[in-house]
């Protein structure tokens, strides 16, 4: 049995508990955009989900109509946060993001000993495994948690069928499109660099018919091979090996605007009528 708390403020989207952490490292690129306004935006809903001793916070964000479900998975990324609560203000759809510490990994206590697990490497028990152990202890109690807790995410993620969204920040350089041209280069069938992008911005996708719609319009993006992708435990792997429809979000931190752009072609592109 899942030991969680539901709360519901409806008509709500300020922000709440952790402002300071989510805006901590946000740039000035945020104060152009006075885009911010209550429009769709039905009930806020923060899931008090326990975890070994600790708590994760999964706070719910639903609008109308939902064609598409966002999910953050660093709360550390902040301007994905942002980005993702400013679509669904305008759009409808819902967003789900994780807060507990303001950091990018996720930790708790269980039998008198402490984990640690990034939150995006969790959907496979191979992930789950890898996790903890390069983030310090492992056992088979704690892989156990950790997996009842990726189900629930999985549970969330999932019941609606709507297509999943996943938003992400990286750092200046650290994690691009260039990645898939050497470190990560087997783990993906096609890349597609438009050289007049900035590379760390790029869309992640598991399906070719995503890759070469994000192509022709021009965007940097990286299609997963989903029989071949080492298995890391993330959300891609495990949509890919699902045949969930999925794709990644992914710009430098501080660029919202950017990100909002990328975001609301994906909203444009739900909303094209599918070929037969």
């Amino acid at each position: 049995m899942y030991r969680i708390l539901i709360f519901l403020f409806a008509f709500s989207f300020g922000f709440s508990d952790n402002t300071e952490v989510i805006a901590k490292n946000f740039d000035n690129d945020i104060s152009s955009c006075n885009r911010f306004q209550i429009i769709r935006v039905l009930q806020d809903t923060t899931i008090n989900y326990s975890l070994g001793d600790d708590v994760v916070w999964i706070k719910i964000f639903e609008g109308t109509p939902q064609s598409f479900i966002i999910i953050n998975l660093h709360e550390n990324e902040a301007t994905s946060i942002l980005a993702a609560k400013d679509i669904v203000n305008r759009f409808g759809g819902k967003f789900i993001f994780l807060s507990q510490k303001g950091e990018r990994n996720i930790s708790f206590k269980l039998g008198g000993n402490e984990y640690s697990f990034d939150p995006n490497r969790i959907f496979t028990r191979e992930g789950i495994r890898k996790s903890l152990s390069n983030l310090g202890n492992y056992s088979f109690e704690a892989e156990e948690e950790v997996n009842k807790f990726a189900e629930f995410l999985l549970s969330e993620l999932t019941k609606d069928s709507l297509f999943i969204i996943a938003v992400h920040n990286n750092t200046n350089g650290s994690y691009s499109i260039n990645s898939f041209f050497n470190q990560y280069k087997q783990d993906v069938s096609n890349v597609y660099r438009n050289k007049s992008e900035d590379p760390d911005d790029f869309f992640f996708v598991v399906r070719e018919e995503d890759f070469e719609y994000l192509k022709s319009k021009g965007f940097n993006v990286v299609l997963q091979d989903n029989q071949n992708v080492r298995d890391d435990g993330s959300l891609s792997v495990f949509c890919g090996r699902n045949n969930i429809p999925y794709i990644n979000v992914e710009t430098q931190v501080g660029k919202y605007q950017k990100q909002i752009q990328m975001l609301e072609e994906i909203k444009e592109y739900l909303s094209k009528p599918k070929e037969n």
